[in-house]
């Protein structure tokens, strides 16, 4: 995972930049190109703490993490690290909002140009499952209260809602428009997060080393959705649907 954790990022940066040194005039590429190259440089070098943080904050917590402990993972020394942050404060503080951001993120792609109500709802939870199977790391972090209380408030909102906001706008859409059965929104959201939470966690687990595994945890909860929430004629009640001794 290292040296590709901030991989978009990074390459967003040089076509930029690159296309800004096109439109320099021949005499002035030379001191550009050099420029690019140092800017490349501490990107890369920076990315490189943020991701050895990850880890280590994975293996100590608050209390313990510590910046020489990153730089040493990142292989810099420890006076690099004040080149690209402050304090140890400040670095967390980086580090979680890029957490919450990269998730965010995933979660918007996922539903980007999906009018289909529904298809807004299943493409949220495949996206949740697959950023937890991709960014084994990231996905641990989201979890980390220790990290993110506090330091993912941006304009007097919790950046950290944002994803759940738009689970929240997707089922409300479903009911809307008759999918799914009229029910507390807040909790059919909260019961969707746990069962992919749950998925992906079963899947880091020893039972991820079979790979019949997700496709048929996948498979029980499309099954799910379509028995327990898609609108049905006079759906059966809890009771009726108890055997009779």
């Amino acid at each position: 995972m290292r040296g590709h954790v901030y991989s978009e990022r990074s390459s967003l940066n040089n076509v930029l930049i690159k296309d800004l040194m096109l439109r320099q005039p021949p005499e002035k590429k030379t001191s550009a190109a050099k420029a690019l190259r140092s800017f490349l440089s501490r990107e890369k070098a920076r990315d490189a703490l943020l991701t050895a943080s990850a880890e280590v904050f994975l293996e100590t917590g608050v209390e313990k993490f510590s910046l020489r402990q990153a730089a040493e993972r990142a292989g810099q020394s420890p006076g690099n690290v004040y080149n690209y942050f402050k304090d140890k404060e400040d670095l967390l503080q980086t580090l979680s909002q890029d957490v919450v951001k990269r998730f965010n993120s995933a979660q918007s792609a996922a539903v980007a140009g999906i009018d289909d109500p529904l298809g807004r709802y299943l493409a949220l939870g495949q996206a949740y499952i697959r950023f937890g199977m991709e960014n084994r790391s990231y996905y641990r972090l989201l979890q980390r209260a220790d990290l993110l209380m506090g330091r993912v408030e941006t304009h007097g909102e919790s950046e950290a809602e944002t994803a759940f906001q738009l689970l929240i706008g997707a089922i409300q859409d479903c009911m809307d428009s008759g999918v799914l059965r009229k029910q507390d929104v807040m909790s059919l959201a909260a019961f969707s997060w746990a069962m992919v939470h749950g998925i992906v966690d079963l899947c880091h687990g020893p039972l991820g080393r079979d790979a019949r595994i997700l496709p048929a945890m996948l498979d029980a909860m499309a099954e799910t959705l379509q028995n327990g929430l898609l609108n049905a004629p006079n759906p059966p009640s809890p009771t009726a649907r108890k055997k009779t001794p």
